[in-house]
């Protein structure tokens, strides 16, 4: 067996001690970097040393992270050079604090840094559906697409965003509120996606011949990001299959599909319940309405905080 030991967590180290990756590495297209816990900040530097090894020395092109699609454009955009903070990028491009640690900042500056001089951008791409808990940021941009290009599809949308503006709020404010709303509200609003993601799909040789393909593409893949969360959310609040992760885990494998699309290989750094390869196990997994499992009646009196930077060695 091929082994690889990384002498130093130092992010600038060289890295001539990760060679022996390539042998474990092979061909394969893509490279999945996992962790046991977020926020612990020797996973942040052992990402960022893997990263520059991948992208520097193995051809790597794509940076596909534990973030929501939509808001993580902010961070693709800055680490290309454009314009912005990298705390407030940080802050704004992913979720649940995660990328408000001083070792995440780093990573990007770095990421910014590499594509001032690298023949192909590295690019950062958010894997999830998940922001705030909300689909109003990636129905925002899907309303962009749709006044341009079809509005006579607006009144779906619009019924769409009439039931999620009563449940936007930060991270899991939101789960709880949507676990408020009455039964014939949640379906108006799964409704209104489903069908406005079918004429979506179905018109999609339509736009392409409009000359809009990429355009409709990229409105397509907010759209999916909204109904996939869409039913996440049922399924935290008791009304849908209880299978787990599994709508943001089905959202992420076609995220990673679409950027292979474009990129020779990529990088999935994700917490270990995404990348594992083995199901996880759960009391009444397939139940259409499981029994225990109202996750977000249990979060009803949970109060979320941006967690604090720590440390994997931590008891």
């Amino acid at each position: 067996m091929t082994r690889a030991v990384s002498a130093s967590l130092d992010p600038e180290a060289p890295l001539d001690d990760l060679e022996p990756l390539r042998g474990v590495i092979g061909d394969a297209r893509v490279v999945g970097i996992g962790e046991s816990t977020h926020h612990a900040a020797e996973f942040y530097r052992l990402r960022h040393r893997l990263l520059r090894f991948l992208a520097e020395r193995c051809g790597f092109t794509a940076y596909v992270f534990e973030a929501p699609f939509t808001e993580a454009h902010v961070i693709d955009d800055w680490v290309r050079g454009g314009p912005g903070d990298v705390a407030a990028v940080g802050t704004a491009g992913t979720a649940l604090g995660l990328g408000d640690h001083p070792e995440m900042h780093a990573h990007l500056t770095w990421m910014r840094r590499h594509n001032e001089h690298a023949e192909r951008p590295l690019r950062f791409v958010g894997a999830l559906p998940v922001s705030t808990g909300s689909p109003l940021p990636a129905l925002t941009e899907v309303e962009r697409f749709l006044r341009r290009a079809d509005p006579d599809a607006l009144p779906l949308h619009t019924k769409a965003i009439e039931v999620a503006e009563r449940f936007d709020a930060d991270s899991l404010r939101a789960f709880q509120l949507y676990a408020r709303l009455d039964v014939a509200d949640r379906d108006a609003a799964t409704a209104a996606l489903s069908r406005l993601l079918a004429r979506m799909e179905c018109m999609a040789a339509h736009h392409r011949c409009e000359g809009r393909g990429r355009e409709h593409a990229e409105a397509t893949r907010h759209l999916r990001s909204a109904w996939h969360l869409d039913h996440f959310q049922r399924d935290l609040s008791g009304a849908g299959l209880s299978v787990g992760t599994a709508e943001l885990d089905r959202y992420a494998a076609e995220t990673a599909l679409d950027v292979l699309a474009a990129e020779p290989r990529i990088v999935f750094a994700m917490h270990n319940t995404h990348l594992r390869r083995t199901p996880v196990e759960q009391e009444g997994a397939f139940g259409l309405f499981p029994a225990g499992y109202h996750l977000a009646e249990r979060w009803a009196t949970t109060t979320w905080r941006s967690p604090r930077r720590a440390s994997a060695a931590a008891p």
